[in-house]
C-alpha cells in the first residue's frame, strides 16, 4: 500500500524524532540482526533450527537477498519456506563434525521455484556451493530433487552454528532481473550412508606456544591443525573467541589464495600467544601466521594418546615495516564493543598484526549496529603497539554511497540523513577523517556522493581495495581533478574476509600512537595492499611527499614492490602518472621483489603513483609522490578536466532525479519504508547544495581557460 504525502511527511518526522530511542534499544536489546537472521518456526526431519537470512558471503557463493528476508507460508496444505536464502541447523544427535558422503531430498514448487543455490559445511575446505536448476518440462509440480555432499562436515561452522544454506538462483551479489529471487522449499530429508561406528579416539595434550621471532615475545596468531585428509579438530576452549555478527566462534573459514594462508586449510583459530588442548590422537600438520610481514610456519607434529606434545614456535619475519615507519592498520571492521571485551578484541586483531584497528558502528536510515562502549581518546584500548579505535559507517544508503568516519571523538548521528555534508564538516570540525568505502563496482551508487563532496573539501580518503579487488576510475578521476585523496583498503569484517586481509600501511614519523597513524593518512603517506609491500622515490621525495621541480628538471625515479613467498609472487608494477602507465617491470616466472627505475622530464605539475600485481592476486597501490613544477601546485590533469567535469556533473543531475531504491539499501528491512518520505524531505536542502558544488566545477573550467 503506499502512503499519502502527508502520512509520509508525518512517518518521516517521527522517524527522525525516535530514530536515537530506536538506537539505544537495539544496542541493548539486539532486537534485530544485521543480516535479518531470524529462526522460523519450520520442521524437516533431522532439521534442529532454520533460520531466514539476507546475505552470506561464505557460503562459497556471493549470497545476497535483493527482497524482503524470507518466511513460512502455507501452500495447499503444506507448511512451506518461501523467500530467497535459508540456513539449517542439522540436528547434531544426526550427524556433527563427520566427514561423510551425505545425501539431500528437497521437496520445491516448481511452479514456483526455478531452481536452487545450496551449500554446506565442508569436512576440511570453506563452504562449497552449487547451483541446481528444476526440470521446469516436467510438468510436475511437486518435484523432489535429491543432491549428494561430499565430505560434509556438519560441525555448526556457519552463521548461527548452522550447517546448510539453500538459495533462489538470483539471491546473489550482482542481480539478474531474470533469476529467480525466491524458492518455495516444502521438505526436506537429509541421509548418512551406513558407516560403522568406530567409538571415540583417544587424545592427547598439545601444548602451544608462539613467539615473535626466536626469542621473542609471546605473541597472538592465527592457527591452523590438519590432519592427512585436511580436516582440523574443533579449537579448545582456550582459542580466541571471534565475535561475527551475533555468533561467538572459535574456529573461521578461510578463503584460499586471499587471506595470507596455504591452499586448501579451509579453517583456521586464533590463539592469544599460549594455547593448551586435547587433541585426537594422530599426526598433524601445524600452520602459524601472523600477516603479511611474518613467513608462514608449517611442521609436522604428532599427538600421542594420553601423552603431552608442547611445541614452541618462532615466527620468522620476512620484513619489519615498522621499522622503516610504516604501519599497518584497517580503517573498516565492524565488531561489537564493550569495554570488558577489549583484551580479547584486541588479540584477536593483533593475531592479524593490524596496529590500528578501526571498530564502526554502522548505521541506516532506522537504527544502527556493532555499538561501541565510547568514541575518542576513551575509546582506544592500546597494548604492544597495536590499538582498537572507535569510528562510524554512517550515513550510508544504496541511493549515494556508504561513507566511513575515522579518528572521532563521538559518534555523529546524521539528523538529515541524506545531508551527507553536514555529518561531514562536523566530523573534520571535529578532527576527524571522511571518506567514502566500497568503490569497487560503484557500490550503493558511491560515485554519487563522492561527486557532491570532493569538490567541497570534504573527502579525505576512498577505500579502492576490497574483497581482493581493487578499482582505481574514482580515485584517479579526482586526482586528475586535483584532489588529494588517500586511497585507504578495509576487510569489512565480518560482511566480507578476514580482518586486515586488505590493509593500509601509513609512514609514521617518531612513536607510534593512533594519533600519528591518522595524521600520516591525512597526509597521504600511505599505501594499500592484500600482499605487497611497495616504495617510491622520486628525486628523494616519496609517499605522500611533494616535490618542488623546475621545468625541464630530469627527475631519477626508483620504484620497489616485494612479497612475502608464502602468500605470493610479483607478476609487474607499473609506475602511474595522470593515470597512465608511464614505465613497467614484469618478471615472467613471479617473484619476491621488483624494481623500476625511470627518468620522468618535470614538465608540469603531475601526481606520481606505484601499483603492483602478484601472480596469484596480489595487489597495492600507493598514494602520489606530488611533483610540483615552478611552484605550481594543481597537480590535475587538465586534458582530462572537462570530461570528468561533464562526468561528475552528470552524476549529481541523476542523484537528484531520481529516488532511493530500497533494493540498493544493503538492511532494506530496516529502511524500506523511511527512504522515499526522508528523501524527499530533505531534497530542497540538497539541491542548495548541490548548486553551490556545481559552481565548484564551473569554476574548474574557468581555471583551464
Amino acid at each position: 500500500m503506499r502512503l499519502s504525502t502527508p502520512i509520509k511527511l508525518f512517518t518521516f518526522y517521527l522517524a527522525l524524532f525516535t530514530l536515537p530511542l530506536i538506537a539505544l534499544q537495539f544496542a541493548s536489546a539486539h532486537e534485530r540482526h544485521p543480516l535479518a537472521m531470524q529462526e522460523l518456526d519450520w520442521q524437516a526431519e533431522n532439521i534442529k533450527r532454520v533460520y531466514a537470512m539476507a546475505g552470506d558471503f561464505h557460503a562459497g557463493a556471493l549470497i545476497r537477498i535483493w527482497d524482503m528476508p524470507g518466511r513460512t507460508q502455507d501452500v495447499e496444505g503444506r507448511r512451506c519456506l518461501v523467500g530467497p536464502y535459508f540456513i539449517f541447523d542439522v540436528d547434531d544427535s544426526f550427524a556433527f563434525n563427520i566427514d561423510e558422503t551425505v545425501t539431500v531430498d528437497l521437496l520445491f514448487d516448481a511452479g514456483q521455484t526455478d531452481g536452487f543455490i545450496i551449500s554446506y559445511d565442508h569436512a576440511s575446505d570453506s563452504p562449497q556451493a552449487r547451483t541446481i536448476m528444476l526440470d521446469r518440462d516436467s510438468g510436475q509440480r511437486w518435484q523432489w530433487v535429491s543432491v549428494t555432499l561430499e565430505r560434509a562436515g556438519l560441525a555448526n561452522r556457519r552463521h548461527g552454528h548452522t550447517d546448510l544454506g539453500i538459495a533462489a538462483p538470483g539471491a546473489v551479489l550482482f542481480y539478474d532481473t531474470q533469476a529467480d529471487h525466491e524458492i518455495v522449499l516444502c521438505d526436506m530429508k537429509i541421509g548418512r550412508g551406513d558407516r560403522p561406528d568406530a567409538g571415540p579416539v583417544p587424545a592427547g595434550t598439545l601444548s602451544l606456544r608462539v613467539r615473535n621471532e626466536a626469542g621473542g615475545s609471546v605473541v597472538p596468531a592465527r592457527v591452523g591443525l590438519y590432519d592427512a585428509q585436511g580436516r582440523m579438530p574443533a579449537p579448545g576452549e582456550q582459542a580466541l573467541v571471534v565475535p561475527r555478527f551475533t555468533d561467538r566462534t572459535r574456529q573461521v573459514p578461510v578463503r584460499r589464495g586471499f587471506e595470507f594462508w596455504p591452499a586448501g586449510k579451509g579453517y583456521a583459530f586464533y590463539v592469544d600467544g599460549d594455547y593448551e588442548a586435547q587433541v585426537p590422537a594422530g599426526r598433524y600438520q601445524l600452520v602459524v601466521g601472523r600477516g603479511p610481514e611474518f613467513r608462514i610456519h608449517t611442521q609436522d607434529v604428532k599427538i600421542n594418546a594420553h601423552g603431552h606434545t608442547r611445541v614452541e614456535v618462532e615466527l620468522q619475519r620476512w620484513i619489519n615495516m615498522p621499522e622503516q615507519g610504516w604501519y599497518s592498520g584497517d580503517p573498516h571492521i565492524h565488531i561489537e564493543r564493550t569495554r570488558d571485551a577489549n583484551p580479547g578484541i584486541l588479540a584477536l586483531l593483533s593475531a592479524e598484526d593490524i596496529h590500528v584497528a578501526n571498530l564502526l558502528q554502522m548505521g541506516n536510515l532506522a537504527r544502527y549496529y556493532f555499538p561501541q562502549y565510547a568514541f575518542g581518546e576513551d575509546g582506544h584500548y592500546l597494548r604492544d603497539n597495536h590499538a582498537l579505535v572507535s569510528g562510524q559507517e554512517s550515513p550510508r544508503t544504496g541511493h549515494r554511497g556508504h561513507t566511513i568516519s575515522l579518528n572521532i571523538s563521538s559518534y555523529h548521528d546524521p539528523v538529515d540523513f541524506f545531508l551527507y555534508h553536514d555529518t561531514a564538516m562536523a566530523v573534520q570540525a571535529d578532527g576527524g577523517l571522511f571518506g567514502y568505502a566500497h568503490a569497487i563496482i560503484d557500490a550503493f551508487h558511491v560515485s554519487r556522493g563522492l561527486a557532491l563532496d570532493v569538490p567541497m573539501g570534504l573527502v579525505d580518503f576512498l577505500e579502492v581495495l576490497q574483497f581482493s579487488m581493487i578499482d582505481t576510475e574514482f580515485l584517479y578521476d579526482f586526482w586528475n581533478l586535483g584532489f588529494r585523496l588517500a586511497p585507504v583498503a578495509g576487510s569489512d569484517f565480518p560482511y566480507i574476509n578476514l580482518p586486515g586481509t586488505e590493509r593500509s600501511y601509513i609512514r609514521i614519523d617518531g612513536p607510534f600512537s593512533p594519533q600519528a597513524w591518522f595524521g600520516g593518512l591525512r597526509q597521504g603517506r600511505t599505501f594499500v595492499t592484500n600482499g605487497p609491500m611497495l616504495s617510491l622515490d622520486v628525486a628523494g621525495s616519496t609517499i605522500g611527499d611533494t616535490l618542488a621541480a623546475a621545468k625541464g628538471e630530469t627527475l631519477n625515479i626508483t620504484a620497489r614492490a616485494r612479497v612475502n613467498p608464502d602468500i605470493d609472487s610479483l607478476d609487474r608494477v607499473e609506475l602511474v602518472i595522470h593515470g597512465g602507465v608511464v614505465a613497467t617491470a614484469v618478471s615472467e616466472e613471479g617473484s619476491e621483489s621488483l624494481v623500476l627505475n625511470h627518468r620522468l622530464t618535470a614538465d608540469g605539475s603531475c601526481w606520481v603513483a606505484l601499483r603492483a600485481y602478484g601472480k596469484n592476486g596480489g595487489l597495492a597501490h600507493s598514494a602520489p609522490v606530488y611533483v610540483s613544477v615552478d611552484g605550481v601546485e594543481e597537480f590535475w590533469n587538465t586534458a582530462a578536466v572537462p570530461a570528468l567535469v561533464e562526468k561528475y556533473r552528470n552524476r549529481i543531475e541523476t542523484l537528484l532525479n531520481a529516488l532511493p531504491d530500497a533494493y540498493d539499501d544493503l538492511e532494506r528491512w530496516d529502511t524500506a519504508d523511511l527512504l522515499e518520505p526522508v528523501w524527499k524531505a530533505q531534497l530542497p536542502a540538497l539541491r542548495q547544495h548541490a548548486d553551490k558544488v556545481l559552481e565548484r566545477y564551473d569554476e574548474m573550467l574557468q581555471r583551464l581557460e
